[in-house]
């Protein structure tokens, strides 16, 4: 697990929950690029921007994390919305450095779990995939990621953007 990753998230998410006196909900935004082709992340940006714009709760800290061929944290947790959607509209959609395998795709939603399971309280994961092809390979990989997920007092919500359109 990157180490940077790890105490980004958790110092800014610790700093968001303390100075905050009333209830928030701890959303990251998860970009899975691994494989979508560049029109699909430009999709998913898009989502994410309205997705924050639509549904998103003033007080809601919230974090953006994108997969390529490794993790890496575009906007720690803020609640200010606007420093998010900054953040988003700053990535450069680019064809995927890697093909975006199943036992990938469950290592870095693991390691995101991991990394989450320090930030307290409930987390909400929205994901935004080019999707995960069916059959599952490495059981014992998708037992680990479920753990590490339950153990994060996460909640996974999967936004398949290859049916997303403009």
């Amino acid at each position: 697990m990157g180490m940077k990753l790890l105490l980004c998230l958790a110092t800014l998410a610790l700093a968001t929950a303390s100075a905050q006196n009333a209830p928030t909900r701890q959303m990251c935004m998860f970009l899975d690029f691994s494989s979508m082709n560049a029109q699909d992340q430009a999709h998913a940006q898009q989502a994410a921007i309205e997705f924050i714009d639509k549904k998103v709760a003033p007080t809601d800290s919230v974090a953006v994390v994108m997969f390529t061929s490794e993790l890496r944290v575009i906007q720690a947790f803020t609640s200010d919305h606007d420093t998010v959607i900054a953040a988003l509209r700053k990535i450069v959609p680019a064809e995927p450095a890697v093909d975006g395998a199943v036992d990938q795709k469950l290592s870095a939603l693991q390691e995101l779990a991991e990394v989450l399971s320090i930030v307290p309280g409930k987390k909400q994961v929205i994901y935004f995939t080019g999707g995960i092809a069916a059959g599952i390979d490495n059981q014992a990989r998708l037992d680990a990621t479920v753990l590490a997920i339950k153990t994060a007092n996460a909640s996974i919500f999967a936004m398949d953007t290859r049916s997303l359109t403009q």
